[in-house]
């Protein structure tokens, strides 16, 4: 990656829907102020899920093996995995936000918003 020579656009209020216990991939496009996609072919990402923008993380996700996969670099494209194991003894609304770091280390937060967890009735 080149390094950003523009200023990233953050996706506010992503807010979505899950199930506790249910796996699901965020697919996150890494977008500047023209909405053109930004490589981000070296970038270090980190993803948390707490229970507010106060609390500490109930969940981390990080690149190099961690849950997040950078799966179009040059296109901008990152893939988060939250396991069933994340979501399991969560119900409500929690927050979460998504940070990628380039190669010169600026820091963007990519990404923030709210994730519904609902009960799962099936055990």
């Amino acid at each position: 990656m080149e390094g950003f020579n523009m200023s990233l656009r953050k996706l506010i209020d992503q807010n979505f829907e899950m199930h506790s216990g249910d796996t699901k991939d965020l697919v996150v496009t890494v977008l500047d102020e023209q909405d053109q996609a930004v490589p981000i072919v070296a970038a270090d990402v980190v993803f948390i899920l707490s229970k507010n923008e106060f609390s500490t993380a109930l969940v981390t996700k990080t690149t190099g093996g961690g849950g997040i996969v950078i799966t179009n670099g040059p296109g901008g494209v990152l893939t988060i995995t939250l396991d069933s194991a994340d979501t399991e003894p969560l119900v409500g609304e929690h927050y979460y936000e998504v940070e990628l770091t380039d190669v010169a280390s600026r820091v963007n937060t990519i990404a923030v918003g709210t994730i519904d967890i609902r009960p799962n009735v099936i055990t």
